[in-house]
């Protein structure tokens, strides 16, 4: 959150949960954020006191925090709270502190006629009104009434429930959802981040877990790896997770990991057949044993909480460890003999919310825009003109994911030319063009490409 803006503070707007009322705006600064995501009741900063104050401590009329969401700007939080105790929320003794006042000087002739969503409102609504009331939210029509597309303060009527790898791949995973367009805000004290997709909820949860999670319904959908979901599947009921896209990237690259044999390089060990009767230290321990029966040797295979390449020879002959460039493993002196399988990152869903027809849509729409944001890292677009004479020149340097695009410009004589291109190459293809003919050669990057 960005607490520069107003001396080290955030406005919180407090909404009812189940009216929409704006309660009341108070102001958070970090430790008061904090303290509101431990607790899940809202707490605040004292302006005039210079303390925290967590509203209701004295009287019960507590506010339980149901959500919490940060702007576009991440200067300001809007929490839907329920309210408890009495249920009131103003020192007044009223529910909200915006309940009839009106601001100096304003006061209508007539009641408005009108809800804020342009449906007409009730008689029961507009009766005895002499002026305008600040409770707005009261007015608001059903949402059914709303114009199609319209937007408001009114709850989606549906939300997706989404996990966020938390660990290793996290940081990755919040950059490639930026590249499809969507901004997930994460704070180091909070297991919920915030996403600027009001459809989506956002849990960060271990991709060791994650399958378990959507299994039983708690999330939606998730992303995690291929190799979590094997060993969830090899001791429970997989039937309950459909795979949805293969979006293969990982912490340092965009590339798949391997679960690899490892040894220590002066151990006798050179095959898999060499470690019978040995013990073997794994994450992955059921995938682990699986590959083994596979190979018909009888190892022990034991759990292993981390820091897994420390263990061999003194605590486990050989470890099963996941790598995507090998260097941890060989700063710890061990060296591969054999590849247990191969690993990318999957999204996954449950299958009852797949066959949810909104539930569906959401994810499958996910699933296009973050393929589409792979699809397009390390590639480059590429446009340029070019004599009709030239044009043939041209287009035997460009490669192109189907064709290059040619189209006629205003002058007979020449035509443009667009194409999509490797990233890498475009230092030496600049030169090749220019050399055969093109001109106006632009190149522009590219957040997303739809195959």
């Amino acid at each position: 959150m960005d607490y520069s803006k107003l001396g080290g503070l955030i406005p919180a707007v407090i909404q009812d949960d189940e009216s929409l009322e704006v309660l009341m705006v108070g102001f958070m600064n970090e430790d008061a954020l904090a303290r509101t995501l431990d607790s899940g009741y809202a707490t605040f900063f004292s302006r005039t006191r210079n303390t925290l104050w967590t509203k209701g401590e004295t009287s019960g009329n507590r506010l339980a925090v149901v959500s919490m969401r940060a702007d576009c700007d991440a200067d300001t939080v809007l929490l839907r709270v329920r309210r408890e105790g009495a249920g009131t929320v103003c020192h007044l003794g009223t529910v909200s502190c915006f309940a009839d006042r009106d601001p100096v000087g304003f006061a209508p002739a007539d009641p408005p006629t009108r809800s804020l969503a342009g449906a007409p409102m009730p008689r029961s609504a507009r009766a005895g009104r002499a002026r305008w009331r600040a409770s707005f939210p009261g007015d608001f029509a059903p949402a059914a009434s709303a114009p199609e597309g319209a937007t408001g303060m009114s709850r989606p009527a549906a939300t997706l429930k989404l996990g966020i790898p938390k660990g290793s791949l996290q940081d990755a995973t919040v950059q490639l959802f930026a590249r499809a367009g969507f901004n997930i805000y994460v704070s180091t004290r909070s297991y919920y981040p915030a996403i600027d997709d009001p459809e989506i909820e956002c849990m960060l949860i271990r991709a060791q877990e994650m399958a378990r999670y959507v299994a039983d319904g708690v999330l939606d959908a998730g992303l995690t790896g291929q190799d979590w979901i094997a060993e969830y599947a090899s001791a429970h009921d997989g039937s309950r997770i459909r795979p949805v896209a293969d979006l293969v990237y990982a912490k340092q690259s965009f590339g798949r990991v391997r679960w690899v044999l490892a040894v220590p390089e002066d151990s006798p060990f050179n095959t898999p057949g060499d470690l019978a009767g040995r013990t073997v230290a794994t994450e992955l321990v059921r995938a682990t044993e699986a590959y083994f029966r596979r190979q018909g040797v009888d190892v022990q295979v034991e759990f292993s909480w981390g820091a897994t390449e420390v263990k061999p020879p003194v605590l486990a002959d050989a470890i099963v460890e996941v790598t995507e460039t090998g260097s941890s493993l060989r700063a710890n002196r061990l060296r591969v003999i054999d590849t247990v399988m191969e690993s990318n990152t999957q999204l996954i869903a449950n299958a009852a919310s797949l066959a949810d027809a909104w539930k569906r849509t959401k994810i499958e729409n996910l699933s296009l825009l973050l393929r589409a944001a792979i699809e397009a890292q390390g590639r480059v677009g590429l446009m340029l003109n070019v004599r009709r004479t030239d044009l043939d020149a041209v287009l035997g340097l460009l490669p192109a994911l189907q064709r290059p695009t040619v189209s006629p410009l205003s002058d007979d004589r020449w035509v443009a030319v667009n194409t999509i291109i490797e990233e890498r190459t475009v230092r030496e293809l600049i030169p090749r063009l220019k050399a055969v003919g093109a001109e106006g050669i632009v190149e522009f990057p590219l957040n997303k490409i739809v195959l």
